[in-house]
């Protein structure tokens, strides 16, 4: 048996492609993968969240029983948990009872303020965060996101002048909006800005009116949001009030070669070398700027952002 070969259990969130591509990742380079949703992701159950709590939780633990029971003889080197929202302190510990020689990492690509995880910590060997505040105030490891290198896609023509896709949460339509009006006439802007339908409905309710012009209740492939980025200039990124880590939107689009409009300044911290590739702006008192014509700075991007790409993200958080 090959000694480098990990038997690998990944927990996390269904979350576009990205779960897909990092199961894709480590079974390329010949680990064996079995992957389960952090919390179930069917219809019945988010209903049920949001009208029962105490009824949801009662079958989050039956969710999690049966993980248990599946994982419970398995034989498994590495156990990754990514985020891992509402997971239970037992499910941990009859985890660990059963696999004691088994590594246990953690990963979280939410800050603590949105997703509370510190009572978790004990129960993992490793955790990294991609939240800066957290990593100190924790003590554990501060790790950046990644971005996902796709097919090699020739050189095409930047028709779209600027870019944004992403889901809807906090005020994100009514600044990006506020961006738009900014822009001069004639501005190429393709603003894909994802909502579910079940959220839709949920926002009616609560007398949020949105236009279905503004919105989309379908998300984008990863090749066709490949596609849009390599066909931008300049790609926005934006995020919310409580979120100090950086997204793997501004590496994708840093790693194409795009200019990142960005309300988060950490990513210029991290890599100054494409300071003139990002413009941080202030999401209540931004206009367009002359700047935005204007060609980027020649650099190697992708060379400077290779230690963030996929497979060397993964390589570093498992240690290998």
């Amino acid at each position: 048996m090959d000694s480098n070969k990990k038997r690998i259990v990944v927990i996390g969130p269904e979350f576009y492609h990205y779960h897909t591509s990092i199961v894709e990742s480590l079974v390329r380079r010949g680990h064996d993968v079995t992957f389960f949703a952090e919390i179930p992701t069917d219809i019945f159950h988010k209903i049920l969240k949001n009208f029962s709590i105490k009824l949801y939780r009662h079958l989050l633990d039956i969710y999690f029983k049966k993980i248990v029971a599946r994982l419970v003889a398995a034989d498994i080197t590495h156990f990754l948990v990514i985020r891992g929202e509402s997971m239970p302190g037992w499910f941990l510990s009859l985890l660990r009872d059963s696999h004691p020689d088994a590594k246990f990492v953690m990963y979280q690509w939410d800050s603590h303020r949105n997703n509370e995880y510190k009572h978790l910590l004990k129960s993992f060997d490793k955790v990294a965060t991609f939240d800066p505040v957290d990593a100190v105030d924790f003590g554990i490891i501060y790790q950046p996101l990644f971005f996902i290198r796709g097919d090699a896609l020739p050189e095409m023509n930047k028709t779209i002048d600027f870019l944004f896709v992403g889901s809807l949460h906090g005020d994100r339509l009514q600044i990006l909006q506020k961006f738009k009006s900014t822009l001069p006439i004639g501005k190429n802007v393709k603003f894909h800005i994802y909502v579910s339908f079940f959220s839709y409905i949920k926002l009616l309710l609560k007398g949020h009116f949105l236009r279905l012009s503004d919105i989309s209740f379908t998300k984008v492939s990863f090749k066709d949001l490949e596609l849009m980025i390599k066909k931008s200039k300049n790609v926005i990124d934006l995020c919310s009030s409580t979120q100090i880590g950086i997204t793997v939107r501004s590496f994708e689009a840093l790693s194409a070669g795009c200019r990142l409009i960005t309300n988060n300044p950490k990513i210029i911290e991290l890599l100054p070398q494409l300071e003139s590739n990002v413009d941080v702006i202030d999401t209540d008192y931004f206009v367009h700027k002359h700047l935005y014509n204007e060609q980027l700075t020649p650099c190697s991007a992708l060379s400077i952002m290779e230690p963030f790409e996929l497979d060397c993200w993964l390589m570093r958080l498992l240690d290998e």
